[in-house]
């Protein structure tokens, strides 16, 4: 991953890694890590798109509550970019 976009990744326990939080998912360390990772982005987006839910909500929700864990159990020093599929 290019250094200058590592700036936005999430650092574990440190101010600087809350905005993070946000910004990781959409974040890949290569090709390869995303392309890794469209499979289940497109599965889950296909479940959701059947359902009566709320599909925007949830994703963000699964987007917060993952990275908020991973600030604050993950392992620091750091600098943590996209869902490993």
């Amino acid at each position: 991953m290019p250094v200058h976009l590592a700036a936005f990744g999430l650092v574990p326990r440190t101010v600087n890694g809350l905005a993070g939080i946000v910004t990781m998912p959409f974040l890949h360390g290569g090709w390869h890590h995303l392309l890794r990772n469209t499979v289940p982005l497109c599965l889950l987006l296909f479940l959701l798109a059947g359902s009566r839910a709320r599909s925007d909500r949830i994703v963000m929700g699964l987007v917060l509550v993952g990275g908020t864990l991973l600030w604050l159990f993950g392992r620091g020093g750091r600098v943590h970019v996209g869902p490993a599929a």
